[in-house]
């Protein structure tokens, strides 16, 4: 019996030392079988702790970190997209809270009184820890490089504005170049009727001028690289709702500072496990950039494209997998007036010469129907564009599906 309790003690101990929380019998460094067997109480002092050393018959696993989202089953053909990055630690954070000070400033946080200044002094000086709280953004905030924004359930940036601005931006200023986190925040918009959560009546973006909620940018040398956007909630945008933009394409190569077109757009950033819905303009736009990742997103009555500008012509890559696009009343269509379906798309504009073939969605559901805009839409459109030989190079979609309504749409 000694012998026994010997070896079950240096199995927990060996697991002990591989860093588990699970039996040691899980782990394959373990070289014998752990099954219940009673045993004989043994008093603390009754059996010393063993010191372990390394033998050649035990290779220990290596200690895990959980990803965001399982790791993709990939299709053949289709280049593996950039590693997710773990949620980073928060370095020397403060609490950004109603009643704190930052830079002589108050936090309101009552969701009418502008917090936009007092918001911009506190990611001035440290990360940020966001308490419950709605705070209103009628200004733009910049999110200075290497700063980590982290929400508790219930803290929202309250988009007060319209047409022209962007609640938060990352890149495009000296002091604004990436390496940042937001995590867990709300970010929501004035378009909305409590009563009738299909209404567009309070849409007033779109022409005339976009707002974007959040946009990454990067061009004129001014390089932006890696952003992490995890656990987002993004609702009732009057413009778009995560935005990556570059200047930079093969119609304005002086925006790329030296740089060849598909070079000078923001990099890695990573959009995961975010929740967007009621979308005027499209909930997730990437509109210049590479090594762009989408995954985990629940997307409801919202475009969420790749799209170029006609005057620029971005070179970009993407991946869009693993997530669920789905319509319950529809999408809103600003040129019309109408609800539409709402689609997914490489190719968010095919009277534009685009060259989408950096784009590959794959492993997506495409979900549901409306009574006033119909299915939900996967668009793959190949061969468009205003003349023969000039039209969209379409993107890669391999293993989507569809269900309850929604449809694949092809060509133009």
């Amino acid at each position: 019996m000694k012998s026994l309790g010997l070896l079950v003690a240096l199995c927990v101990g060996w697991a002990a030392v591989a860093g588990a929380q699970t039996p040691a019998a899980l782990f394959n460094g373990c070289q014998i079988t752990c099954q219940s067997v009673s045993l004989p109480t043994f008093s603390a002092t009754a059996t010393p702790t063993p010191t372990l050393t390394a033998t050649p018959t035990l290779t220990p696993s290596p200690t895990l970190t959980p990803s965001p989202t399982p790791t993709p089953l990939i299709p053949a053909g289709v280049p593996s997209p950039p590693a997710i990055p773990p949620i980073p630690a928060l370095n020397n954070p403060r609490t950004i809270i109603p009643g704190a000070v930052f830079g002589g400033l108050t936090v309101k946080g009552d969701g009418s009184s502008d917090d936009t200044a007092v918001i911009q002094n506190a990611l001035n000086q440290s990360d940020v820890i966001v308490s419950p709280a709605t705070y209103a953004i009628a200004g733009n905030v910049t999110i200075p490089t290497g700063r980590n924004i982290l929400c508790q359930s219930g803290a929202t940036f309250f988009d007060t504005q319209a047409k022209g601005t962007k609640m938060l931006a990352i890149g495009l200023a000296p002091n604004s170049l990436g390496n940042n986190s937001i995590v867990g925040c709300t970010l929501a918009g004035t378009d909305f009727v409590a009563s009738d959560p299909s209404s567009y009546v309070n849409y007033a973006g779109g022409v005339g001028g976009y707002s974007e909620t959040l946009e990454i940018g990067s061009g004129w040398g001014l390089h932006t690289d890696h952003v992490l956007l995890e656990n987002l909630t993004v609702k009732n945008t009057q413009g778009d709702g995560i935005i990556t933009y570059s200047p930079c394409g093969t119609n304005n190569p002086k925006a790329c500072n030296g740089g060849a077109p598909g070079t000078e757009g923001p990099s890695n950033i990573w959009i995961v496990n975010t929740n967007i819905s009621h979308c005027g303009q499209p909930g997730i736009h990437l509109n210049g950039g590479q090594n762009l990742v989408v995954t985990g997103t629940h997307s409801i009555d919202c475009a969420n494209d790749d799209e170029v500008d006609g005057n620029v012509l971005q070179m970009m890559t993407s991946w869009w997998y693993g997530n669920l696009f789905s319509t319950k009343y529809g999408s809103f269509d600003p040129l019309n007036g109408l609800l539409e379906p709402p689609f997914h798309s490489c190719t968010g504009d095919n009277l534009l010469p685009a060259n989408d073939s950096g784009c590959w969605s794959f492993n997506n559901v495409i979900d549901g129907a409306s009574p006033a805009a119909g299915g939900a839409v996967l668009w793959e459109q190949f061969g468009c564009g205003p003349a023969a030989g000039k039209g969209a190079q379409g993107g890669h979609y391999l293993n989507e599906t569809t269900q309850t309504g929604g449809h694949i749409r092809s060509g133009c």
